[in-house]
């Protein structure tokens, strides 16, 4: 994913506002921020800035960098960072889950995922790489996109990382209107003999 230069980034994010912020003493700090938590990602930029357009008044743009705080929680934590997954696996998950249709052959149907694969990339939503111990092409999201699409899909959809065994009895974690969960455990257990 091709990310801007800072100035750049700047235009952008002015271009997609309507108005320079930069240059309104009670603002300036804010709008710093908040261009900064973009990432210089175009995709980003143009999603805030649209979200902030109509915001006028100081204490409008305090209250919506404090909730683009919240719900992008980038981590620059290793064990948060985003999984990469091999592009025919992501595709058989798709076809496995229905969002790829079933049609007259297997490779009718691996033609489909390439093909809505290669929009996301085109649209900077993925991003491409070899694997080092092979040559398979694996694709994996920038971090703040992820973040985007979780706080989106955020109330029907729980991701959780790293968790134990232990974790899963935790009801407060579960909500009734829960459609799917994406667990990634990791915990040994030890052989008992």
């Amino acid at each position: 994913m091709e990310l801007l230069s800072k100035e750049e980034a700047r235009k952008l994010f002015l271009d997609k506002l309507g108005h320079d912020v930069f240059n309104t003493p009670n603002l300036k700090a804010i709008a710093e921020e908040v261009l900064e938590k973009c990432a210089q990602l175009p995709l980003a930029i143009v999603t805030i800035a649209a979200s902030f357009k109509c915001l006028t008044d100081d204490f409008e743009w305090r209250d919506a960098l404090e909730e683009l705080r919240t719900s992008l929680k980038v981590s620059n934590n290793k064990e948060q960072q985003t999984i990469k997954i091999g592009k025919q696996e992501l595709i058989e998950h798709l076809i496995d889950e229905g969002i790829i249709e079933r049609r007259n052959s297997r490779q009718a149907e691996f033609d489909r995922g390439y093909s809505m694969l290669k929009k996301l990339e085109n649209a900077c939503l993925l991003e491409v790489g070899i694997y080092e111990y092979s040559s398979e092409k694996f694709v994996k999201m920038h971090d703040l996109v992820r973040d985007m699409v979780l706080w989106v899909a955020s109330p029907q959809f729980k991701v959780e990382g790293h968790l134990g065994l232990e974790d899963f009895s935790d009801e407060g974690k579960w909500r009734e209107d829960l459609v799917k969960a994406s667990l990634n455990v990791q915990q040994h257990i030890k052989n008992p003999s």
